[in-house]
């Protein structure tokens, strides 16, 4: 097993190969200028990886993902706290480390492009690799699609009373790693659709967080016989 300081030590050297990244064009967007590669953040030693879409305008200006008093890192913290988790037992991390804006109106989001994803899967993969998660939670279609092979879409996935799990796929040094997942709606579309009425999509996330907290404790139990979360190796 890694140690946490020496996870901590690769993340960092990782962070000084991506912090200037100009492999695709989100390194000099039009009309405003790129403040932070968005790295990810978070518990070296996580059991429990968030993986979400892209950094937001908050994101861009503070340089950590679902920045907390953005809507989206609100609820993300809302949802952790639901099962007495913080920050800093995950690890959080977007599909890809920039901002994207449209070209004719730099103030507003898009989705990242399948050549901007392509650009930035290294560093995912690897900082996947570098923590090892037991369970990765996949919030979006972005991120179901970067990680997964799952032919379904997210909204298929997150309405399906079963909350099932779902392989997502990095590839390591040199093979490819498979892992548990679970697919759910992206805390975004949730800002827009808040509804907490049993049954509604904002219940079937949290039903989501609840089966990814599960399995994390599961393995734990598993291999060390112990409760989730888990901030160092045993």
């Amino acid at each position: 097993m890694i140690d946490a300081e020496t996870r901590l030590q690769l993340l960092g050297d990782l962070w000084e190969k991506w912090r200037n990244c100009d492999r695709c064009g989100l390194c000099k967007p039009v009309g405003r200028p790129r403040r932070h590669v968005v790295f990810g953040g978070g518990n070296p030693c996580a059991r429990l990886m968030i993986v979400g879409e892209a950094p937001g305008e908050e994101e861009d200006i503070h340089g950590e993902p679902f920045w907390p008093t953005a809507a989206s890192g609100d609820l993300l913290d809302k949802f952790l706290a639901s099962f007495d988790i913080t920050r800093e037992d995950v690890f959080i991390v977007n599909v890809v480390g920039c901002r994207p804006t449209r070209d004719d109106d730099p103030r507003k989001n898009r989705p990242p492009a399948a050549d901007e994803i392509a650009a930035c899967k290294e560093r995912l993969d690897r900082i996947v690799e570098i923590v090892d998660p037991y369970v990765l939670l996949l919030l979006g279609d972005v991120a179901k699609s970067a990680m997964t092979r799952e032919r379904k879409s997210v909204t298929a996935l997150a309405r399906d009373p079963d909350i099932p799990a779902v392989k997502a796929y990095t590839r390591g040094q040199s093979l490819e790693v498979e892992r548990q997942a679970v697919v759910t709606f992206h805390p975004a579309y949730l800002a827009r659709n808040f509804d907490m009425s049993t049954g509604s999509d904002t219940h079937l996330v949290y039903l989501a967080f609840e089966k990814a907290v599960a399995l994390v404790r599961a393995y734990e139990h598993l291999y060390f016989n112990a409760p989730m979360p888990a901030r160092e190796d045993t």
